[in-house]
Parts: structure tokens; C-alpha cells; sequence
């Protein structure tokens, strides 16, 4: 069932970001994008999403009348809330209502990870070093977030059910952008100095339901996750998540040890910190403070409507 709303989501949150504060995040800035597409995006989402104003037309009316004959599902009317649903699923109606219908359910089924999920409940996670959303894009357009899971985090001061919360707040903040749902976002996962106190604090259940999201419940364009500096025990870690991950997302996933160069050629060196080989001035060892949290309290808001 759709749900009229008086003002549209994506009017109201690009009027509230012109008027905040970017993040400074070493000598750049980070803010979200809602410029208007370039004719290089518009190609790209032609190109790769099937994205043509007819194909958007069909696209938006055949999910709509799927909404409507579902009595459960409440969602607003409202087309770039929907827009997040059918760009990673090609403008496919039905593949972007499975999806959707996934999304919701995963937040009403998963209380442990979903029950008051937003930016001003998780500060510890978002004033920690775990979460870092890098300020430039990788080469390809793509968003990119590092995930300090090494000597850097400290599972007594931030649990691996708040490192999985803000690793969701990111994401799903990240999709209102219109370049980010073409060119979707990657993971870094950063394991230098894993030992196994902290391997301890998974389980395969744990495991199960940040796999079932990643793979069937966000609606975003997943790029990659890259696994760097990871020590030999690292292999007890993976064989926790191993069994949940599908042919399509393994490849997708990819370990560099201390190789830099797949990771270069992948991400580009300007959106790289120099730690990794790249260009960037920003040392992920030095902590945000409260700056990240801040940034996106300013969308409590738009958590409370789930964006």
C-alpha cells in the first residue's frame, strides 16, 4: 500500500543538507551529493541500469501497482524513495518489490540490529575508528567505507552488533544519493593486528544476518569488499562467514594481504589514504572525533521515516 505524503523525501532532505556543515575528513571534505547527474552518469546508468526515461516511466508504474495490491507493505508514494529500489535491480519492477519487500521485513525480523536504528543511538561506534567513510570516491563513482577490523577496534568499547548497526546507517545514508545508487559503494575491511579476543565475539549467526543483508536486503549497487593486512588466523574468522556467502557476492570479495597494486588499480590512488598506497591526506589511525556522529545526526529524522 502506498501512503501519500505531503512533502517529497528527496525535496526535503536536499533543502536540509544545503544548509549543513560538510565533514572534514583530513585535508578533504565529505557531504552528501544530490547534484543534478552528469551526462557521464547518465550514460553510465543507461548503460549498465537500463535507465532511459521510458524504461523509468514502466519501471515506477508497474512497482506501484505491485505496492497497492499488497495490503502489508507501507510505503510512501513518493518516486525517488522508490528510484532506491529499482536502480540496483535494473528498473525491474518485480525484482525491485522482492527487494523491498526483503528490506522491510529484514527490519521488523531483526530487532537485534534494526529496533531504533539511527545515527543518535550508535555514537560509540561513529566516535570510534571502526567506521570511516572516505571522502573521494574510487574511480568508478563508487562510495567507499574502511572498517577498521584490527588492532584499531576494541570490541569492549564497540560491540560487533554496533560495528553491523553503523555499517547499515552508513550504507542506507549513502543510497539517497543519486550518483551513489549508479555507481554503488565498497568496502574496505582492514584486518591488521586481528587476534582472536576479537575473534571471538563472532558467531555463525551473527555471520548469517550481516550476510543476509548484504546480499539480499540492501538496496544499493555492492562493487566490492576488500580484505587488507590480514594475518594468518584471519582464515578463523572467514570460516565463520564462509557458509553464508553465495557464488555472486564471492566474486565480489577479494584479499590483498599487503599487496597494494589490485587495490590501486581498483580504487585509483587519489581516493586512496597514503597508508594504502594512494594519494590521500588522511590517516584512518587518526580519530574522527565526534564530527562523523555529528554529521549524521543531522538525519535522526530521516531514520525515524526510514529514509
Amino acid at each position: 500500500m502506498l501512503n501519500a505524503i505531503p512533502v517529497k523525501r528527496h525535496e526535503a532532505l536536499i533543502n536540509k543538507c544545503k544548509n549543513i556543515q560538510p565533514l572534514a575528513i583530513g585535508s578533504n571534505h565529505f557531504h552528501l551529493e544530490f547534484e543534478p547527474l552528469t551526462e557521464a552518469l547518465k550514460e553510465k546508468a543507461k548503460t549498465e541500469l537500463r535507465e532511459t526515461p521510458e524504461i523509468v516511466d514502466q519501471g515506477l508504474a508497474e512497482i506501484k501497482k505491485l505496492i497497492k495490491e499488497d495490503a502489508e507493505l507501507m510505503v510512501p508514494d513518493d518516486d525517488y524513495f522508490l528510484t532506491k529500489f529499482l536502480r540496483p535491480c535494473k528498473w525491474y519492477a518485480t525484482s525491485a518489490f522482492e527487494m523491498m519487500k526483503r528490506y522491510f521485513n529484514y527490519r521488523k525480523d531483526r530487532p537485534r540490529f534494526c529496533t531504533n536504528l539511527m545515527p543518535k543511538n550508535e555514537r560509540a561506534v561513529f566516535t570510534s575508528r571502526v567506521l570511516t567513510p572516505l571522502p573521494l570516491r574510487a574511480k568508478d563513482g563508487s562510495r567507499i567505507i574502511v572498517i577498521q577490523g584490527g588492532k584499531l577496534w576494541n570490541p569492549k568499547e564497540v560491540s560487533v552488533d554496533q560495528s553491523f548497526r553503523g555499517l547499515m546507517i552508513l550504507i542506507d545514508t549513502f543510497l539517497n544519493e543519486p550518483a551513489t545508487q549508479i555507481s554503488g559503494y565498497r568496502l574496505i575491511i582492514d584486518m591488521d593486528g586481528l587476534s582472536m579476543s576479537q575473534i571471538i565475539h563472532f558467531t555463525p549467526p551473527y555471520a548469517a544476518a550481516v550476510i543476509e543483508w548484504l546480499q539480499k536486503c540492501c538496496p544499493g549497487r555492492f562493487k566490492s569488499t576488500d580484505i587488507i593486512n590480514q594475518p594468518y588466523i584471519f582464515n578463523i574468522l572467514f570460516a565463520i562467514f564462509k557458509p553464508f556467502i553465495d557464488a555472486k557476492y564471492r566474486k565480489r570479495l577479494f584479499f590483498h594481504g599487503k599487496n597494494r597494486d589490485d587495490l590501486m588499480s581498483c580504487y585509483g590512488s587519489q581516493a586512496l589514504p597514503k597508508q594504502y598506497g594512494g594519494e590521500l591526506e588522511y590517516s584512518l589511525g587518526e580519530p574522527l572525533e565526534e564530527s562523523l556522529w555529528d554529521y549524521l545526526c543531522n538525519f535522526n529524522e530521516e531514520f525515524q521515516g526510514k529514509f
